[in-house]
């Protein structure tokens, strides 16, 4: 995130979110997570995010993909593990951010078929909210989903393929990014 908003990033496992993020990362935005961040309605009615740190898991295909980026050159390891754990505020001496206004959902697919697009509520439950349920309780099952519904309601949530993702930079508005959890 910066200037006080974030954006979040969500999708299937494998589709790129933690890659995606540490992208961003490295070029200044803040980082909220990696799988799980802290969301609410604040007083002023609008959503935000709250920072939740824990290692990050980045797969090898990451590790390669992200080698360039300066904050990762020297630390890129030589592994065949299914992923690498990395401390994002050790590591990438970042500072956690404050709490940031949610500006768009961003559901990221692993094609690269063009896709750019704003959900409709129906679409977002059934493509979007799944990421956002893996980790409910029973005994708050029905307050999430009509949070869910809320959330939906009053933020944008998008479909993007990998190849559209510099159109979301040069959305007006749009200025950071946070990493959510796959479905």
């Amino acid at each position: 995130g910066s200037l006080g908003q974030c954006r979040l990033w969500t999708g299937n496992s494998g589709a790129g979110k933690t890659t995606r993020t540490l992208q961003e990362v490295s070029s200044g935005r803040d980082f909220y997570g990696d799988d799980q961040v802290i969301i609410g309605k604040k007083t002023d009615g609008l959503w935000y995010a709250w920072p939740f740190w824990r290692a990050v898991k980045v797969t090898p295909d990451s590790w390669r993909r992200l080698a360039g980026l300066p904050f990762l050159a020297a630390a890129c390891p030589e592994t065949t593990a299914k992923h690498v754990m990395y401390g994002i505020g050790k590591d990438l001496a970042v500072a956690k951010p404050e709490c940031g206004c949610i500006t768009s959902i961003n559901l990221l697919l692993p094609s690269t078929h063009g896709v750019l697009r704003s959900l409709s509520l129906e679409e977002a439950i059934r493509m979007v909210a799944p990421c956002f349920l893996h980790a409910l309780l029973p005994l708050n099952a029905i307050g999430a989903i009509e949070s869910l519904l809320d959330l939906f309601s009053e933020v944008e949530v998008r479909a993007v393929s990998w190849d559209m993702l510099q159109k979301i930079e040069e959305s007006a508005g749009e200025k950071s990014s946070v990493d959510e959890r796959q479905g």
